[in-house]
């Protein structure tokens, strides 16, 4: 998630850089500003992509989270020992 915001980033200085070359006459060079403008657009679009995607992908995983760790209070460990045995015990309750 927080990957997509730098490249985001990066892709508007890119994209406003182009733009100030190609709005200036004196410092106008037609093949730089021809990459530059349509390699922002596109890095800036990567950036947004990734940033929605952690971010659903980080709603997903705290959702699972907070489940296992209800079920996770449900299970007990104990040991016993008597005169017979001693051993380990997992209980699960529902």
């Amino acid at each position: 998630m927080l990957s997509g915001i730098p490249v985001g980033i990066a892709g508007g200085i890119i994209y406003s850089n182009g733009l100030k070359k190609y709005n200036d006459p004196a410092g106008y060079d037609e093949l730089e500003s021809y990459f530059q403008i349509p390699a922002g657009i596109v890095i800036t679009a990567l950036g947004g992509t990734a940033f929605i995607g952690g971010l659903v992908l980080n709603i997903i995983g705290n959702k699972k989270m907070i489940e296992y760790q209800k079920k996770l209070k449900n299970l007990k460990l104990g040991t016993y020992c008597s005169p017979k045995a001693i051993g380990l015990s997992i209980t699960y309750t529902f």
